[in-house]
């Protein structure tokens, strides 16, 4: 489910079962020689956060993009939504973002910081296999929120296909 106004409606009515958030974390950099590599990280986190909501629909909520520029980057933030959605109800928050200095903030909120994979310039065969990555992802948050009432009835199919595609080839060549 995403935070707007139709979800909003199905999330309050089912709110017992919902027990996760999700928050992208969004670099904007205008400078003209980083512009470009700014939106291919933007792309990329938005393709990966619309994925896990596919996997995880009526499951968890995934929140507008926090979008922020570098000089304006307070790490306060991040701790502050979170003591507010877990005042909501939420058990579990995770905030996804390819920029790896908030992963220094990693003790405090649940990060996952991904390397931006440039989505522009793949063929379709390249980008199908991103699955792999987007598993590696989702066995993050079925790890974390194991014991989760949302996560139990699809946490054994993710786990099995996470363990397959974690031990592949493609996988690791991915990765390093």
């Amino acid at each position: 489910m995403y935070f707007n106004a139709n979800d909003v409606t199905s999330f309050l009515g089912q709110k017992d079962f919902i027990d996760t958030a999700i928050v992208p974390l969004i670099s904007i950099d205008l400078a003209p020689e980083k512009m470009k590599q700014s939106g291919a990280e933007v792309d990329f986190l938005m393709s990966l956060t619309s994925f896990i909501e596919q996997q995880f629909k009526g499951r968890l909520l995934v929140m507008p993009p926090f979008s922020y520029m570098a000089s304006l980057k307070n790490e306060e933030l991040p701790k502050q939504f979170e003591t507010q959605l877990h005042n909501a109800g939420f058990k579990h928050v995770f905030f996804i973002t390819c920029d790896h200095s908030w992963t220094n903030i990693g003790d405090i909120v649940n990060i996952i910081w991904l390397p931006a994979i440039p989505l522009e310039s793949m063929d379709a065969g390249v980008k199908k296999s991103l699955q792999h990555h987007n598993n590696f992802v989702l066995g993050l948050i079925l790890h974390k929120t194991s014991g989760s009432d949302a996560f139990d009835q699809m946490g054994t199919d993710l786990t099995i296909s996470f363990n397959k595609c974690s031990h592949s080839p493609a996988f690791h060549r991915m990765l390093y």
